[in-house]
């Protein structure tokens, strides 16, 4: 009976061991699955004597096999990226990115600029991979290339995205902490100068938190690396950790660079990325906790109640905008889109359409907050003020009741603002995304006294998480006119999925006038409805929304529909 429970204790204890050996070959049994839709696809075209060209975006095979791609990253993983406005919709450009002990994130981004940016990144493999029974379909289907400095710059010459990572295998076995493992290769940047395109650093938080390399025998290993170029040092994991993938900001073509002295930006680009978004030292636990929205909120709270020397009303702030962020993660998956477009320092004027409750804007208001760095200052409704408990969250916030004057010298001071011309109004009469303005122009003025750019947005989905009610309207716009009061019903609050589209900024010019200014943004702001929102509005597609591959898959087969037409 003794003899029984050792063996059993004994089995229990080596069980996690067991486990993380055996998750990396789920990724193993993904690749394959991804070469058998490949090797079917192939094997039909030939039957019926049809071309095929697995590179391109638009056959059956290579959509299929990226969303299974595309799908385990955001299950498994909750896949993000950030940053993906750095990627060119169009012409060449060389990603460079830190390698991990198995680069699933470099798929998983291939998947997402496959179906968010309709490209195809082509990707540097070690000549090992080649030689992988089986694999072969998979490397042309993706445009894996060995990587000779020839092959390489014919490749972005061609118009192509490109992604190497100097430190390859080597750094893959031997970099445990996130160090780069670059040692003297500077072919990267050889590349990157001879065919004249600008280079795109990449880094991809928790990384090494999903599979890890043994950090015992390095010594062992290295030397059987070295002796045989074949990465035998054994790998563990698999952990259903948060990753999310910094795309950072492109280190354009400067022909006055050295290969070396390029190395040595693009090197200190990766490194600014990981110590901004990569948690140190690096904890398997703390990564997968990523994947709560509370913890990831939690975390942003402290780190910015650490870096805070204000009052009071600087931790309340902090705290409030806290909560708010965490509900719009948990109840609509909130995102904002386009964030790289509101300037880290200096004014700016933001024009937001208004939905039945302006939720989104406290949602917007917290990203900025956290993201930016940011106190978004905006323009209320004098009645709001009358609330009770209201003036005191008003005043934490930063909001205003928004004479012209007070908003000039808000502005004048360099500080964002935010305002909806259609105010209480357009939340109360707008019911299919309409812009309700009438002739107010006071915002244009607005801008032109400060000489501000002005940035549109809009939120997807505002109308279907909240709704005034459509029937009795002349009653309620009597009454309205008469209270200036918004009394149209209000229902709703459903977990729809909602995204804040922040446009390009609309540079101030002292030729346009007031009129022409308000004309030029409600275009701004309506193309973005027209580009972003399902119309008629859709509660119950609003909801499916929530499901991201759903979501991608409309976007994609709207832009295909457009692109045709």
């Amino acid at each position: 009976m003794g003899y029984v429970n050792c063996q059993c204790l004994i089995m229990f204890m080596c069980l996690p061991i067991f486990v993380v050996s055996l998750l990396p070959f789920m990724i193993a049994v993904l690749v394959y699955q991804s070469v058998l839709i490949l090797t079917g696809y192939v094997i039909y075209c030939k039957i019926l004597q049809n071309p095929y060209d697995l590179h391109t975006t638009s056959n059956v095979a290579s959509r299929a096999h990226r969303f299974t791609w595309y799908l385990h990253g955001w299950i498994w993983n909750g896949y993000e990226v950030q940053g993906l406005e750095n990627i060119p919709d169009s012409g060449p450009a060389l990603i460079i990115f830190y390698h991990g002990a198995l680069p699933v994130d470099i798929y998983y981004l291939i998947a997402h600029l496959f179906f968010h940016k309709d490209r195809v990144l082509q990707a540097v493999a070690d000549y090992f991979l080649f030689k992988v029974p089986g694999l072969k379909i998979l490397l042309e289907s993706i445009g894996v290339i060995p990587g000779s400095q020839e092959t390489c710059t014919k490749t972005l010459k061609d118009g192509n995205l490109l992604a190497i990572s100097p430190g390859g295998v080597y750094e893959s076995q031997f970099s445990h902490r996130y160090n780069l493992l670059w040692k003297n290769r500077v072919g990267f940047a050889k590349v990157a100068i001879d065919a004249k395109v600008p280079i795109i650093p990449v880094f991809t938080e928790n990384l090494r938190e999903a599979y890890r390399t043994l950090s015992t025998g390095k010594s062992l290993f290295e030397k059987i690396y070295n002796a045989t170029k074949f990465p035998f040092t054994p790998i563990y994991g698999g952990f259903p950790v948060k990753l999310i993938t910094h795309i950072g900001k492109p280190i354009p073509y400067d022909p006055e660079l050295s290969p070396e002295q390029l190395k040595t930006k693009v090197a200190n680009a990766i490194e600014e990325l990981i110590a901004k978004h990569q948690r140190r030292p690096p904890s398997i636990l703390r990564a997968v906790m990523d994947r709560i929205p509370a913890f990831r909120i939690y975390c942003l709270i402290l780190r910015k109640l650490n870096k805070s020397k204000g009052g009071w009303d600087s931790a309340a702030r902090t705290m409030i905008s806290g909560l708010w962020y965490l509900h719009g993660k948990i109840w609509h998956g909130y995102e904002v889109r386009g964030l790289h477009n509101v300037p880290d320092s200096g004014p700016s004027l933001f024009i937001f359409y208004h939905g039945a409750v302006p939720t989104d804007m406290y949602y917007f208001y917290t990203h900025v907050y956290f993201h930016k760095n940011r106190i978004l200052n905006a323009v209320a409704d004098r009645f709001m003020f009358k609330l009770p408990g209201f003036p005191i969250l008003m005043e934490c916030l930063k909001a205003t009741t928004g004479t012209k004057q007070t908003c000039i010298n808000l502005l004048k001071d360099g500080n964002i603002l935010a305002l909806s011309p259609g105010g209480v109004y357009e939340s109360q009469f707008s019911h299919n995304y309409n812009l309700m303005w009438k002739n107010r122009i006071g915002f244009a003025k607005v801008a032109i006294d400060a000489k501000v750019p002005i940035i549109p947005i809009f939120t997807e989905n505002v109308r279907e998480a909240f709704r005034s009610v459509s029937f009795a309207q002349r009653l309620f716009l009597k009454l309205y006119t008469w209270t200036k009061l918004p009394v149209a019903p209000v229902y709703g609050a459903f977990p729809v999925k909602m995204i804040t589209h922040v446009g390009k900024p609309i540079a101030y010019d002292p030729e346009l006038t007031p009129e022409e200014l308000q004309v030029k943004v409600a275009d701004a702001i309506n193309h973005l409805i027209s580009e972003n929102q399902r119309l008629p509005g859709s509660i119950l597609h609003a909801l499916i929304d929530r499901i991201s591959s759903l979501k991608e898959r409309h976007k994609l087969n709207q832009h295909t529909l457009r692109k045709q037409k």
